[in-house]
């Protein structure tokens, strides 16, 4: 296709001082110019008084088109160069085609004349103009979230009111509670349960417990079982054993073992504070700390539950935290992970803050995870800390009575300065008790 000739040149010229502004393009020319080559061009035929803004792939380009149109470079007339058998909106086209004096269009070329098809052309014109504003609506909603975000991240750098908040169950995501099961797994480290040799004395010492106060036969339920290494234990030496967790992976692992190994467990999936415990128990355990991650008010419930499952000659037994335990845990930090990590399946940053209450006894563990969209999530773990005298006064309350404390649940005396205090009791004849009030 010819380009125009110096007379057409300036024959256009001076109609373009008159009523229009016209712009030439030649290929050739402008060939070495990188911007200039594909931006939108706009060509008016001497005789057909077509218009043409093509549209190319490039979003960019679409926005050029959008501002010159606006300031009225283009002319009067509306013209869209569209490809046959593409989309409309787009206008997809590899090579430059213009209107030019004396020659028709080519055939994969449709253009909206300012006389015969001016409503369409307005109407395509219109679609690309609310196409621009939506996308630059969307980038201003981004921008306005992502400030939305950066307040809510301030905000939960605030140090909360204690237990004012409530625990972030992240142990029942299914990402997360599938590390936790693995964490649960490892035998060489007890961040998520006690190594299997400590099971193992665990296990003896409370079925010593536990036979010395109540009679055959023995059921007994788990608490916060996770991956069920406690209820295997329990069943092995003759228990009828329930477990409740509400870790989908953790329960799933303990379900599949206990097929593998042929032990008859009934493990529900479900949240301790609202599932409904069985009756006429020989024993209920809470370990590794379980007993402690709920607020005092939760936890009166939860006793109250327990006392009700319990035959008049069974026996409950946990152990909890002290204020020493907390105190070896960091205070705060930051972490970012490039790919997976225990909190995100993709890169990630993680803020950890520590907050001390003392006067309480309590502590809380704040996770703020960011991932590479910019949302973020925040975990809480509280920890109730309990001494001898607090978790002795709480069990003698809430209708127990307290048979023995220990330094941890193999038995072993409890230090001047414990980290861990492990509770046997037994409840009281049923009476009215004055602290069971939620």
């Amino acid at each position: 296709m010819r380009g125009y000739s110096h007379g057409d040149r300036a024959e256009a010229t001076r109609r373009g001082r008159r009523d229009r502004r016209v712009f030439f393009a030649d290929n050739r020319k402008r060939s070495g110019r990188k911007n200039r080559e594909k931006r939108a061009r706009n060509l008016v035929g001497p005789n057909n008084h077509f218009v043409e803004a093509r549209l190319i792939e490039n979003m960019d380009d679409t926005r050029v088109v959008h501002r010159a149109s606006l300031r009225g470079e283009y002319g009067t007339a509306c013209g869209i160069v569209i490809r046959v058998g593409a989309e409309a909106v787009h206008g997809f086209g590899r090579k430059h085609h213009y209107a030019t004096r004396g020659h028709q269009p080519r055939r994969d070329t449709v253009l909206f004349g300012r006389k015969k098809n001016r409503v369409l052309a307005h109407i395509a014109f219109f679609i690309i103009i609310l196409r621009t504003h939506c996308i630059r609506g969307v980038r201003m909603i981004f921008r306005r979230r992502t400030a939305l975000r950066i307040h809510e991240l301030a905000e939960a750098a605030k140090r909360p009111r204690v237990f004012g908040t409530e625990n972030t169950p992240f142990w029942s995501e299914p990402y997360i509670s599938r590390h936790i099961l693995n964490a649960h797994l490892d035998p060489t480290t007890d961040d998520a349960t006690r190594r299997p040799p400590y099971i193992e004395l665990g296990v003896e010492w409370m079925d010593g417990i536990i036979r010395r106060y109540a009679q055959p036969p023995f059921s007994l339920l788990d608490l916060g079982c996770g991956p069920g290494m406690y209820c295997e234990a329990f069943a092995r030496e003759g228990y009828d054993v329930t477990g409740i967790d509400f870790s989908p992976a953790s329960i799933a692992h303990a379900r599949r073992s206990a097929r593998s190994t042929g032990l008859t467990i009934a493990y529900q999936e479900k949240d301790i504070r609202s599932a409904r415990f069985p009756t006429g128990l020989a024993a209920v355990v809470m370990v590794y700390g379980i007993f402690g991650t709920h607020n005092p008010r939760e936890t009166r419930k939860l006793l109250k539950k327990i006392r009700a499952s319990l035959r008049p000659d069974g026996v409950f037994i946990c152990d909890v935290f002290t204020r020493r335990y907390t105190e070896r845990e960091k205070a705060s930090g930051w972490y970012a992970r490039k790919a997976s990590g225990f909190w995100s399946a993709g890169p990630h940053v993680v803020l950890e803050s520590a907050y001390r209450y003392p006067r309480e006894d309590a502590h809380l563990d704040r996770y703020v995870v960011i991932t590479s969209d910019g949302s973020h999530t925040v975990y809480d773990e509280w920890k109730q800390c309990y001494t001898t005298d607090t978790i002795t006064t709480l069990l003698e309350r809430s209708g127990f009575t307290v048979r023995s404390v220990t330094g941890s649940l193999t038995g072993d005396p409890a230090p001047a300065d414990p980290e861990w205090i492990a509770v046997a009791a037994t409840p009281k004849p049923h009476e009215k008790t004055g602290d069971l009030k939620s």
